[in-house]
């Protein structure tokens, strides 16, 4: 999948990470993922998400920062998301030093 075309849109706080990883499930892994996911996220990643210890491409990566953050789980050590504190959504290494220690889990969406 060719996720470049991501790179440099805003996706604005409080909700911008989300909105886009809910994005990206949607339309690029045919998750479904309901459109009201910002208003329900709590109950909708309590109950659509497992915890894995090896995570694949796909998989949502749970981060704590300043606040909570999610980010999709691409091939090789990558993640794509919504970066704080603007949303712009870049390619990053989620093992890498900004976000290794601030990693809270990696999931996975079940149906």
């Amino acid at each position: 999948m060719d996720f470049t075309k991501y790179i440099g849109i805003a996706y604005p706080p409080p909700h911008g990470c989300l909105t886009f990883v809910s994005q990206l499930l949607r339309d690029e892994y045919g998750r479904p993922v309901p459109d009201d996911i910002t208003e329900r996220a709590a109950e909708v990643l309590q109950h659509r998400l497992a915890p894995v210890e090896t995570p694949a491409e796909g998989d949502v990566l749970l981060i704590k920062a300043n606040q909570w953050h999610v980010a999709l789980v691409l091939a090789g050590g990558m993640m794509i998301h919504a970066a704080p504190p603007d949303g712009t959504v870049m390619i990053e290494r989620y093992d890498g030093l900004q976000w290794k220690a601030r990693t809270r889990g990696f999931y996975r969406w079940i149906s």
